[in-house]
C-alpha cells in the first residue's frame, strides 16, 4: 500500500475518528471504528467480527503502519465498504449512527462528484 495521507478527522458518536487516504480509497482504522459504534474493547470487538465474516472482510481491509503520538504502529484499516460491513454485522445500537455518517459522506460526493473538508462559500472563492 502506498501512504496514507490524512484526509479528515470528524467526530463520530463524540469518537474523533481519522480518515486517511491512500490506493484512491478512504480508510479508517479498526480502533476507531469500534470506538465509535460503541465497543467497550474496541480492537477485539472487531477482531471478533473480521474473524467471523473473514472471507468478506479480508478483501476490504490492510494491515499498515500508521503514525500515532506514540510513534509508528501497525493497525488494521477499513475501506468505507468494510466499515460499512463491520456495521451490518455488528449488534451495537451506535452501528447505525455510524453507517449514516459515513453514508451523508458518500451521497455529498454523489452529489458534488468530491468530498472536501472546505465549505462550498471556501471552494467558490479559489
Amino acid at each position: 500500500m502506498n501512504d496514507m495521507v490524512l484526509v479528515e478527522s470528524r467526530s463520530v458518536n463524540n469518537v474523533l475518528v481519522d480518515g486517511f487516504y491512500g490506493d484512491e480509497e478512504a480508510w479508517f482504522s479498526r480502533r476507531q471504528g469500534g470506538e465509535a459504534v460503541g465497543y467497550e474493547d474496541p480492537n477485539d470487538a472487531i477482531a471478533k467480527i473480521h474473524k467471523r465474516h473473514k472471507e468478506r472482510l479480508d478483501e476490504f481491509s490492510r494491515v499498515v503502519s500508521l503514525s500515532t503520538p506514540s510513534g509508528k504502529q501497525e493497525a488494521y484499516i477499513y475501506s468505507l465498504e468494510g466499515v460499512l460491513e463491520i456495521c451490518r454485522w455488528s449488534r451495537q445500537p451506535k452501528a447505525d449512527m455510524v453507517m449514516d455518517a459515513l453514508y451523508g459522506m458518500a451521497k455529498s460526493v454523489m452529489r458534488k462528484g468530491y468530498f472536501s473538508l472546505m465549505s462550498d462559500e471556501e471552494l467558490y472563492r479559489v
